[in-house]
């Protein structure tokens, strides 16, 4: 459900770029996310992931537009074997 309604998701694949469409019952679509290939993480989120937690490991950056003025950029890191930390920052 988003936005109360009940919505259906498509995920797709154009070339190399994941694309996500979630659509109302009625058709209407709801949001569409674009898997992008993320830039570097800006350095104040390494220096503060490296002065909070000095021995976690990066393990995935994406970066996902929701609409066409909205980008979210995120950065996880394993802290620990079952600890993930993740950084989520609107890219724009």
């Amino acid at each position: 459900m988003l936005e109360g309604k009940t919505c259906y998701e498509l995920e797709t694949k154009d070339g190399s770029i994941k694309r996500d469409i979630i659509y109302a019952a009625n058709g209407e679509v709801m949001e569409i996310e674009d898997a992008l290939k993320p830039p570097e993480p800006p350095s104040v989120a390494l220096a503060a992931l490296a002065a909070t937690h000095p021995r976690a490991k990066i393990v995935a950056r994406s970066l996902s537009r929701a609409t066409p003025s909205f980008n979210m950029n995120q950065l996880l890191a394993r802290l620990t074997r079952r600890l993930i930390w993740c950084l989520a920052m609107r890219a724009n």
